[in-house]
């Protein structure tokens, strides 16, 4: 073998050598033919894949990734007869993978099967037999990132901004396009934030594509210069530029309550309410995903607010803080990942109502004559009633008149209530037809009836 042998002598020798090698197929540097290729596995890696989505119908779950980095002087792959990997600690069927070429000196094996624990063992033969081994680092604690939440486009042309929410232990965001045929496209840059502009020229409108959002947890710990995946996270949505969205908001409004005596504790002051109507041809609450505000013009722990769904298809944020200015932007996402955002008017001086004063029942009976001041800016006024568990039970509106008799059957003798006066000041400048509240001003009583 050319490797291991030493010649002494003169110029004959070298030469006789040289045309034996020749002749029994040696190359230039002596690895082809001899069984001595002298192969290597610079890098072996096993990272986990959370699905969610898949177009191709891939099960949700997460997935194991095998990878194996080769070098031979006799080239890769030309000289490369197979690479596998086999589980050490588990006994699965079949037990040993087979990896296939990528690309420069890569083998990978793609995620086709779930929750796979355990050490993996790789093996290289080239074409000499000469065979290389490594252990990856096992795969103990692979459900690190999750899945990826509130994929969105903001329209829908063929270069829209599509985002969505970050993962803890996550270190990089990517986005990859898919065409129709589940072939990649274009591939993003990594980035630090999950918000990509696609660019022009990838996408043509009314064709289906598929936006894959990417979260990589890198191992930067290896000593070996390279950025190694340990865990990533995929979610897909399907995506048509040109296609009408379905979901539209109708209107957004904030605005501002001042509260006495809330009988569920807190400070008295002003808090804000946030209020979206919403349409989506594909119904609502059913197909949307979620109802976002958040304040452009200040920085607040949290910054962004999700609003629940109230029958009516509108969604509300009841108030749970105080004093809080500015332009609130209202965002809606449906299930398939469209989105549309508008801007309420914003909430500069709120404390229009003040406090409602001198609230007083007639008598202490179940039919009370119940009543209050008026307040300036007022537009209408309000009674409404809870029971002892805060529901509302009763409620009246009137346009001038702070003077409510209580009807027969609402409140039981012994039962305590709460009776609360509403005060609201409306906008009737939008021009939409639409009364809005800009303010509102409310007290509370608790009140218990000994008689009817």
């Amino acid at each position: 073998m050319r490797n291991s042998l030493r010649f002494k002598g003169g110029l004959i020798l070298a030469v006789l050598l040289a045309v034996f090698l020749t002749a029994c197929g040696g190359g230039d540097n002596g690895e082809d033919g001899n069984g001595n290729g002298n192969i290597t596995i610079t890098e072996v890696r096993s990272f986990t894949e959370t699905f969610a989505n898949h177009p191709g119908g891939r099960p949700d779950g997460w997935y194991l990734h095998l990878k194996a980095d080769v070098e031979n002087p006799s080239g890769v792959p030309e000289n490369i007869q197979a690479v596998t990997a086999v589980n050490l600690d588990t006994n699965i069927d079949p037990n040993t993978y087979t990896l296939k070429y990528s690309s420069g000196v890569t083998y990978k094996k793609h995620p086709e099967y779930t929750n796979q624990n355990g050490t993996y063992h790789f093996t290289v033969i080239n074409n000499q037999g000469e065979t290389a081994e490594a252990d990856a680092a096992p795969i103990d604690n692979p459900m690190q990132l999750g899945v990826i939440q509130n994929l969105r486009v903001f329209d829908n042309s063929t270069t829209p901004t599509f985002s969505f929410d970050t993962l803890a232990n996550a270190d990089k965001y990517s986005l990859s396009i898919f065409d129709s045929s589940l072939t990649k496209i274009y591939t993003s840059n990594k980035s630090d934030t999950s918000s990509f502009d696609v660019p022009t020229g990838v996408m043509t409108e009314g064709e289906t594509y598929y936006l894959r959002a990417e979260a990589l947890d890198i191992n930067k710990e290896d000593g070996d210069g390279v950025n190694d995946v340990e865990n990533r996270s995929l979610n897909y949505m399907a995506f048509t530029p040109g296609k009408p969205f379905t979901i539209t908001i109708t209107k957004v409004q904030s605005f501002t309550e001042t509260v006495v005596n809330y009988p569920g504790g807190g400070e008295d002051g002003w808090y804000l309410h946030l209020l979206a109507d919403v349409d989506d041809l594909l119904g609502v609450p059913d197909n949307i995903a979620s109802v976002t505000a958040v304040n452009l013009d200040t920085q607040i722990d949290p910054n962004t607010y999700t609003l629940n769904y109230f029958p009516g298809d509108i969604y509300i944020k009841h108030p749970v803080y105080t004093n809080q200015r500015g332009t609130y932007r209202f965002t809606v996402t449906n299930k398939q990942g469209e989105t549309v955002v508008l801007d309420a008017a914003p909430i500069d001086n709120p404390i229009q109502l003040g406090v409602i004063q001198n609230l007083q029942v007639s008598d202490n009976s179940t039919t009370p004559t119940f009543s209050f001041n008026t307040l300036a800016n007022a537009d209408k006024y309000s009674l409404v009633i809870w029971d002892s568990s805060f529901l509302t039970i009763y409620s009246n509106t009137k346009p001038t008149t702070t003077s409510f008799d209580v009807p027969a059957g609402i409140m039981a003798v012994g039962e305590t209530y709460y009776l609360i006066a509403v005060a609201a000041n409306y906008n009737y400048d939008d021009g939409d037809e639409v009364n809005d509240i800009e303010n509102l001003s409310t007290n509370f009583m608790a009140f218990t009836p000994v008689s009817d």
